[in-house]
């Protein structure tokens, strides 16, 4: 798979998951492509659920 490069632009998270870009590509290569962002999409919100206790603002 070629997979395309992209910048970091500064922002405290960012996160290149890697993914080629499906545009043009066959309908199987399409959800392929999709089945692997919606995998990652959970991976996060798992990762942000467990974190979510530290981001939160400290009160007292």
């Amino acid at each position: 798979m070629n997979k395309k490069k992209v910048a970091f632009i500064g922002r405290p998270f960012d996160d290149n998951w890697g993914l080629e870009d499906p545009t043009g590509k066959s309908d199987a290569e399409f959800q392929i492509i999709m089945e692997e962002l919606r995998k990652k999409i959970l991976v996060l919100i798992d990762a942000m659920k467990a974190t979510a206790g530290c981001l939160l603002p400290q009160t007292r």
